[in-house]
């Protein structure tokens, strides 16, 4: 299944790249490769996150190493709508 990822999503992925990178680049790396696996497996397993209902109808969720990525299964793609760290204040960072 064919996964996209919306702007807002793109941009949080971009942010967690340059915060990472500004401490260690090796490690963004990491981060990227191991998100980019991670959205390979949501891409043959588009159910297998749990739902998340208190961030909208068909919002599941699915973790990768500290990142908390928000997506909804449409009939022939998946969207991602946030990528979030998971060590934030996740519903309050989803609202904005």
């Amino acid at each position: 299944m064919i996964v996209r990822t919306t702007r807002r999503a793109k941009a949080d992925i971009r942010a967690l790249f340059k915060l990472i990178r500004s401490y260690d680049h090796r490690a963004a790396v990491g981060f990227t490769m191991r998100l980019n696996a991670g959205l390979r497996t949501l891409s043959d397993h588009p159910l297998s996150g749990p739902e998340c209902p208190e961030f909208g109808p068909g919002v599941q969720r699915k973790v990768i190493g500290l990142t908390l990525v928000l997506y909804q299964v449409n009939a022939d793609h998946i969207v991602v709508l946030r990528a979030l760290d998971g060590r934030m204040d996740v519903e309050t960072e989803f609202l904005k």
